[in-house]
């Protein structure tokens, strides 16, 4: 289960549901590293630029969940790297909701179904690129076929 969670914690550092946090306004004037910020300010924080920046990630363009199992990254705000749910007093509160039903419904797609792409269609053909918008989303729905694994049939998926 741990390398699950760690592809989550991936999926959602390169795919955040929503890539720009809801504004934030300056109640004072602030100073970040060079910038300053007058009183009243609106803000936004980059979700998706923070997921991808080559400072804070290495090789942030690829897919390696291994990373989460070498560094200690929570999802609850802490760690201004990886901010999926946003942080602080207007966090997300189904945060733990939403991991864990994503984390169950991942868990049981693998451990019931093997997946092949549909015929005439190979690995190198999947478009990856994204959809630009107010949500995160694949410019081209992936497909995939699923086959119940043997045993499985009219099993519970809970």
């Amino acid at each position: 289960m741990p390398y699950l969670y760690s592809v989550v914690k991936e999926v959602l550092r390169l795919h955040p549901v929503v890539p720009l946090l809801l504004p934030r306004i300056s109640s004072e004037e602030c100073k970040i590293e060079d910038y300053i910020l007058p009183k009243e300010t609106m803000a936004f924080v980059n979700v998706w630029a923070i997921g991808r920046d080559p400072k804070i990630w290495d090789r942030p363009e690829d897919f390696y969940p291994e990373r989460f199992e070498m560094r200690e990254t929570d999802m609850k705000g802490q760690d201004y790297e990886l901010l999926p749910f946003g942080s602080g007093r207007r966090m997300c509160v189904g945060i733990r909701l939403g991991i864990s039903m994503v984390s169950v419904t991942l868990a049981n797609l693998i451990r019931f179904f093997d997946w092949e792409l549909p015929p005439n269609q190979s690995a190198s053909s999947i478009n990856m690129s994204e959809q630009n918008g107010l949500g995160s989303g694949m410019a081209c729905p992936i497909k995939a076929v699923p086959y119940v694994r043997s045993g499985f049939l009219g099993s519970s998926f809970l």
